[in-house]
């Protein structure tokens, strides 16, 4: 009898263990879900910031970037010097594999969002690009663009090992030269992409990408969590 009431026991402390895990892992599963759509920055250049990048009327700026994190991509932020007038257009895109900058014709990527930036002004600008459900890997490269038809500046960097910046003229005049002094100008007119270097040292955009980490994934590591602390109360 004595036995009986002791396995009844050991059973019941089993069973409330269970009961209570349960409730332990789907209390952290909600809270989970709610609170995980918070961005984290992912990649960030603006620590190593250079001289000012300047593009010129009719033209794009590229950035290519590397992801570092799994998730989905948020927002994508940088330093507005010298708006454009009217505005400009703002595209992001997965980087074609192939994609070469001294080929005219080559392809940079297919866009996997526009959006429209009809009023900019000098300062800080964060697209939101989370509308478009784009999913990340670390390694995943993506390349982002600005079009406009009047002078940009943003803020430049040096160091970035995830990608470079490019300077495309859409104009039939010769362009300004993105590092040079006011008023010099690219050898060509053609639509030849440009890079932004010095000869010694790649530039790129001074910018941040932010990811949210998918809620599965979190409930996943506490659920597995939850599941190591029960096996430890059961070797006990």
């Amino acid at each position: 009898m004595k036995g009986n009431r002791g396995a009844g026991a050991h059973r019941g402390s089993h069973l409330r263990t269970s009961v209570l895990l349960g409730i332990v892992i789907a209390a952290l599963s909600a809270a989970s879900v709610h609170a995980l759509p918070v961005a984290v920055i992912d990649q960030d250049t603006t620590g190593s910031l250079g001289s000012d990048l300047w593009d010129d009327n009719d033209s794009t700026l590229f950035q290519v970037f590397t992801a570092g994190r799994a998730g989905l991509l948020d927002s994508i932020e940088l330093t507005v010097r010298v708006a454009p007038q009217p505005g400009a257009i703002f595209e992001l895109a997965r980087l074609n594999p192939s994609f070469d900058p001294s080929n005219p014709t080559s392809l940079v990527g297919d866009a996997l969002i526009s959006v429209g930036l009809p009023v900019l002004q000098a300062g800080a600008l964060a697209i939101d690009v989370s509308a478009a459900g784009i999913q990340v890997s670390p390694g995943d490269r993506f390349v982002f663009s600005i079009e406009h038809d009047d002078v940009l500046s943003v803020a430049g960097a040096t160091g970035y090992a995830g990608g470079e910046a490019w300077f495309q003229c859409n104009a039939f005049q010769e362009c300004i030269d993105p590092l040079g002094p006011p008023n010099t100008v690219t050898p060509s007119a053609d639509s030849q992409l440009f890079p932004l270097d010095d000869g010694h040292v790649t530039r790129s955009v001074a910018f941040r990408t932010r990811v949210v980490a998918e809620p599965l994934t979190a409930v996943l590591v506490l659920s597995g969590g939850s599941g190591l602390l029960a096996r430890r109360r059961r070797s006990r």
